[in-house]
Order: structure tokens, then C-alpha cells, then sequence
């Protein structure tokens, strides 16, 4: 990808085009997080964090 990137956009397109590929990958290793770790507590995604802060046991 980053070859065929390079080959007919530049630098330019490649370093972008491997940015954005590299940000969805992250984007999309968070979800499979959230997800998990809602499996793992019985709470919706992203509910954790605010358990924690309140102070109340699991």
C-alpha cells in the first residue's frame, strides 16, 4: 500500500494515506476494547471509566 501510495501520489499522498490507515486501525482496536470490556462487566461500552470514579465495587 505504501509503495502504490508513493508510486502515484508523492510523499505527500503516501504519508497521508498510511496516516489514515494507521488512525482507522486504532479507531477500530478502541471499539473491539470497549466491547470486550463491556462483555467482561455486564455494562454498556464506555460505562466503566465512570464506575471507577464513583468509588462503587463491581
Amino acid at each position: 500500500m505504501a509503495g502504490t501510495s508513493l508510486e502515484f501520489g508523492g510523499p505527500a499522498v503516501s504519508f497521508a494515506v498510511l496516516g489514515a490507515v494507521a488512525a482507522a486501525l486504532a479507531g477500530l482496536a478502541h471499539l473491539c476494547d470497549q466491547r470486550l470490556r463491556s462483555r467482561q462487566t455486564g455494562l454498556p461500552a464506555g460505562r466503566d471509566g465512570q464506575l471507577e470514579a464513583s468509588g462503587a465495587p463491581r
